[in-house]
């Protein structure tokens, strides 16, 4: 589940489908295949969505695709890697990598929905459907949870997350035998702004809207090898 990195605004939990929820920074088994050397291709089906908005996404796909091996191209195939809707009710979120062509998801619905169409939102919710994952839940990440603030802010209105969902998504942190990190990452795009009251010490993230060089050494190592 993924929610705008700008914001602490995140849909209600029925409106995500089951299985896009995201924990820690890479899963290595859910990496797309490749070949050392050879180019990894993923196509983008549009499902909705403006001319504007779709030539952002291919911008913000092509910037993921300059560190590292990536080939993206927009195709109109129903078995597409990657599926983008923009339905305005449903949030953001995505996938983790080679979950969207799971048997059991199908084809025939989005893998990816982006709410709030900017280059930040897209950014982050790409790199969920490269394998990518949170930030804030790295295992040395200097975040101390004001854990009751956290839990009034997202199961009140708007949110009405449950309790199982704020601590699989915002509070626990990943263990290293379940994914591939490197150092904590601050200016990550795929760590969320929250504010100042979620914390019991240590510095809020501040909005991050573009790739960091952490980022982009990620990626390039995941996917360059």
């Amino acid at each position: 589940m993924s929610f705008p990195p700008d914001s602490s605004r995140v849909p209600a939990p029925q409106a995500i489908p089951v299985g896009a929820r995201t924990r820690g920074v890479a899963h290595t088994d859910l990496l797309w295949p490749h070949q050392k050397g050879e180019p990894v291709l993923l196509r983008i089906r549009f499902i909705g969505g403006d001319a504007r908005q779709r030539e952002l996404v291919m911008d913000c796909a092509r910037e993921w695709g300059r560190h590292a091996p990536l080939h993206f191209t927009e195709s109109q195939d129903y078995d597409a890697e990657i599926r983008v809707g923009f339905d305005p009710t449903r949030g953001n979120w995505s996938y983790i990598g080679t979950d969207s062509v799971s048997p059991e998801r199908g084809f025939h619905s989005a893998s990816m929905n982006l709410q709030d169409v900017n280059a930040g939102t897209i950014l982050h919710e790409l790199g969920h459907a490269i394998g990518l994952d949170h930030e804030h839940q790295h295992p040395d990440a200097p975040l101390h949870w004001n854990k009751q603030r956290v839990i009034e802010a997202l199961m009140g209105a708007p949110n009405h997350w449950s309790l199982e969902n704020i601590r699989v998504n915002v509070l626990e942190r990943f263990s290293r035998r379940d994914v591939d990190v490197t150092a904590f990452d601050s200016e990550s795009i795929m760590i969320y702004a929250f504010p100042a009251d979620w914390l019991i010490e240590g510095t809020p993230p501040r909005r991050n809207t573009r790739l960091s060089d952490g980022d982009k050494a990620l990626v390039g190592r995941l996917y360059g090898e």
